[in-house]
C-alpha cells in the first residue's frame, strides 16, 4: 500500500538528501576534475532521492523519478544547445500525493525538477602536450563567467516551468582548489547565492523556484 507525502515532506526530502550528498562529494574531492562532474553527482543525487522515496512512499516498485543528465553539461556542443533543456533530475508526484491520474495538477501538488551546476576555477598551473591536450586533468578549463551564463540558463528554465505547475531545485557546487579570486568571489557570478563552506575549497548554495498555478 502507498502512503501519500506533502508537499512539505517532499522538499525536506529534497534539501537533505542534497545534504548527503554534499558530505559524499567532500569525501570523493576528485570528482571536481572530472570532465562533466555534474553527471556524477546527478547520478548520486538521483540514487538517494529514488531510495529515499521509495521508502517514505512504502512502494518499493515506486519508479516515477526520470533521471537523464545527458545535457545537464555544455560538453563539446554550441551554447545555443543549452538553451531549452530540461532539468536532469525530474518526479513526477502523482503517486506520492496520492492525485488522481485524471485530476488536474495545481500549485499545492506540483511535479518536482532538479539540476545541478558546478562551477570551478582554473588549476593553479595547466601544462599541455604538444597536441595540446592537458597532461595532469582530464579537461580544458572554461572561462567563469561561460560557466555563469550557463547557469544563469539554468535559473531561467526552472523559473520558466514553475508554471506547470512544477517545483524546482538548483542546487550549485563552487569548487577553487587553487585558490583564485574569481568572478563567484567578486559577486559577478552567482550573485544571489548565499554559500555554504563545507570544506576549506568548496562551497555550495541552493536556490528554490516555487510552482505558480498555470497562467
Amino acid at each position: 500500500m502507498t502512503s501519500s507525502l506533502t508537499l512539505p515532506q517532499l522538499r525536506r526530502v529534497v534539501q537533505n538528501g542534497w545534504e548527503e550528498v554534499v558530505g559524499w562529494l567532500i569525501s570523493k574531492p576528485r570528482i571536481t576534475e572530472l570532465p562533466h562532474p555534474e553527471q556524477q553527482i546527478l547520478f548520486e543525487f538521483a540514487s538517494r532521492l529514488r531510495t529515499t522515496l521509495r521508502s517514505l512512499a512504502n512502494n518499493l516498485a515506486w519508479d516515477r523519478l526520470i533521471f537523464d543528465a545527458s545535457s545537464s553539461t555544455l560538453g563539446a556542443h554550441a551554447l545555443a544547445d543549452a538553451v531549452g533543456r530540461r532539468a536532469p533530475i525530474h518526479i513526477d508526484t502523482r503517486q506520492l500525493f496520492g492525485i488522481p491520474q485524471r485530476r488536474r495538477r495545481t500549485a499545492a501538488e506540483p511535479d518536482l525538477a532538479i539540476a545541478v551546476h558546478v562551477l570551478r576555477s582554473a588549476p593553479e598551473l595547466v601544462d599541455l602536450d604538444d597536441d595540446a591536450t592537458p597532461r595532469h586533468q582530464a579537461y580544458l578549463p572554461t572561462n567563469i563567467h561561460t560557466q555563469g551564463w550557463l547557469l544563469e540558463e539554468h535559473v531561467r528554465q526552472l523559473d520558466d516551468i514553475t508554471d506547470e505547475p512544477c517545483d524546482g531545485f538548483l542546487f550549485v557546487v563552487y569548487s577553487n582548489k587553487a585558490q583564485r579570486r574569481t568572478a563567484v568571489d567578486r559577486r559577478e557570478v552567482a550573485s544571489w547565492a548565499s554559500w555554504h563552506q563545507p570544506s576549506d575549497a568548496l562551497w555550495w548554495a541552493s536556490r528554490h523556484f516555487r510552482a505558480r498555478e498555470p497562467r
